[in-house]
């Protein structure tokens, strides 16, 4: 039997890459034939995945930045210089892993050095930069990153301010620079989100970046504050587009302050890595992320996977590392690992074993 293994991240846990390998390990042990296809809805891994592209050239470019509270950062992106292509992670410079638990909280988080990530890709030729969305710790709505580029968010005084989600109701003025011409702009968002309101990103994300129910409300304020403005301002309507709301409102940020567009990240990583082809010759199909619940369907990876396989018609598994409220699907078979939270260590410690218990009860 030929499978499949087109696997999310397991949050905080397993990489996309390393969960495919491991259940690919486990099926291989019981005489099948195993593919692997690390996939990613925009966050974490988007450029692991990028990279087991076959036949995309790529390298990575080392660059020096700033984490979420300005502190300097050295980390990398991509760009295929052939076709001057860059491929950008926001969660190497804005993700919550980079900081400590007492640091989170997106009222003093910025995503500032997503955009001298940006700056460097231009710098090098690139006429094309795709920015993967998602696993980020701010709620700037992308002011950090336009900020890195040249715009200048002024105050009552007229004074520039610090880009951060606390500032966002004291911006009067947008001061746009001139960006260079020919480059095109592609936000890879993780989630459907809009900008603000009861699902925009202050309500549904804000509260596990570390902020409390006042401070969400606050920040909510903030991003429709902004969207105001880009419309008075810049002559452009954010905030009800699918995708503003991911990563703190960077895909909002992506189409005001870049003239970009956004997509499904989970979207372009299948295309790009030929998933279709893959599922088409494959007689089973194994998906899985670290919790597969209600979310799951508004842009994340197993969703893509599942709705791809349907159009072939191929048996298809779910191993999640927990289960929430999900879906029921009647042709989907879903395993779920832990029935309750546990902690990052026990979770690396007990993932493989229960993973090879779930094959092979699979298998059988």
């Amino acid at each position: 039997m030929q499978i499949l293994i087109a696997t999310d991240k397991f949050k905080g846990t397993f990489s996309s890459l390393q969960i495919a390998k491991i259940i690919a390990q486990s099926v291989e042990q019981l005489g099948h034939r195993a593919s692997i296809l690390p996939m990613s809805d925009g966050g974490e891994g988007f450029l692991e995945s990028i990279e087991y592209v076959k036949g995309l050239k790529v390298q990575r470019i080392s660059s020096m930045t700033f984490d979420p509270l300005m502190w300097p950062l050295e980390t990398y992106f991509l760009f295929d210089n052939r076709n001057k292509i860059a491929y950008i992670e926001l969660a190497k410079t804005g993700s919550l892993n980079l900081l400590a638990e007492t640091e989170r909280n997106p009222l003093w988080t910025t995503s500032y050095g997503l955009g001298v990530q940006i700056a460097q890709a231009i710098e090098l030729g690139a006429k094309a930069v795709y920015i993967g969305l998602g696993g980020s710790s701010t709620t700037d709505c992308g002011t950090g990153m336009a900020q890195a580029l040249g715009y200048k968010f002024v105050n009552n005084n007229g004074k520039p301010l610090h880009t951060i989600g606390k500032n966002l109701p004291y911006i009067r003025k947008i001061v746009k620079p001139r960006l260079p011409k020919g480059v095109n702009f592609i936000g890879c968002a993780d989630v459907k989100n809009p900008l603000y309101g009861p699902n925009g990103a202050a309500f549904v994300y804000s509260a596990q970046k570390g902020a409390n129910p006042r401070e969400i409300e606050y920040l909510d304020k903030g991003l429709r504050h902004v969207a105001n403005l880009v419309k008075e301002q810049l002559r452009l309507e954010i905030g009800d587009f699918e995708g503003d709301g991911a990563a703190g409102g960077i895909g909002a940020g992506v189409r005001a302050f870049l003239n970009g567009t956004l997509t499904s990240g989970a979207k372009f990583i299948a295309d790009l890595n030929g998933l279709d082809a893959e599922i088409a010759r494959s007689d089973l199909i194994i998906t899985g992320e670290g919790k597969f619940d209600s979310q799951s369907a508004e842009g994340k990876v197993v969703w893509e996977v599942l709705k791809r396989t349907k159009k072939y018609k191929k048996p298809v598994v779910v191993i999640a590392g927990q289960c929430g409220d999900y879906p029921k699907l009647p042709d989907v078979q879903v395993f779920c690992l832990f029935k309750q939270s546990v902690s990052t260590e026990i979770a690396k410690q007990l993932t493989r074993d229960k993973i090879r218990e779930v094959v092979k009860k699979l298998m059988s």
